[in-house]
């Protein structure tokens, strides 16, 4: 049946008689304050639980994982920045499908034509030469997007483009940046070791309105 106003203020009415009972008796005042400080403790107490849960998985797994790969990234980072001191030259020098090159264009303008011989289907790779002691390999994507690889140990990418001196700037880039590169992976590497000192510290630490529930 359709409610009428007069329904609606009764409940009202109802509801304000009965909270002023509650507040007139210190009894019940007592009890519902006691109900509402154990239902906001015991909410806290459900987050500090997932915390503590999060916590002891990023201690026993995540953290461990992250080290350890992260260890072995700068390890192969390092070799490659051996790599490349070892075999940077203070003048331009790349090889392009076995012919060495000491002037950009040429390189660049031979580079585009092997690149043609790169297959159509996702995922197809082709090794194009040689810079500064990394093999250089273009990789497609999808459709018309391929990307430059200079690989060592590791891996460097940047997307190969439609400018023949352009694509000779992006290896060159990849080259030059692998020191920096390693600098970060060492500094995230420190970052990673003080998140899980603090996770260690702070895990096991007790709820600490335990004894008011």
């Amino acid at each position: 049946p359709l409610r009428t106003c007069e329904d609606l203020d009764e409940t009202v009415l109802q509801y304000a008689e009965f909270k002023a009972l509650a507040t007139s008796d210190p009894r019940v005042k007592e009890k519902m304050e006691t109900d509402n400080e154990i239902n906001r403790l015991t909410v806290l107490k459900a987050s500090w639980q997932s915390q503590q849960n999060d916590l002891h998985h990023k201690i026993n797994r995540y953290y461990p994982l992250q080290i350890a790969r992260k260890e072995k990234e700068i390890a192969f980072r390092e070799e490659d920045v051996a790599t490349y001191r070892m075999n940077r030259t203070e003048d331009f020098k790349m090889v392009i499908d076995g012919r060495t090159y000491a002037e950009r264009a040429k390189a660049a303008e031979h580079l585009m034509l092997v690149a043609r011989r790169l297959g159509m289907g996702e995922g197809e790779s082709l090794t194009v030469g040689n810079y500064t002691g990394f093999t250089v390999r273009l990789v497609r994507k999808f459709g018309s997007i391929i990307d430059l690889h200079l690989c060592g140990k590791g891996d460097y990418r940047a997307e190969f483009g439609d400018s023949e001196l352009g694509n000779i700037t992006r290896i060159v880039n990849l080259a030059e940046r692998i020191e920096s590169e390693a600098a970060y992976d060492r500094q995230e590497l420190d970052h990673l070791k003080q998140q899980f000192a603090a996770a260690k510290e702070e895990y096991g630490r007790p709820f600490r309105d335990e004894e008011r529930l």
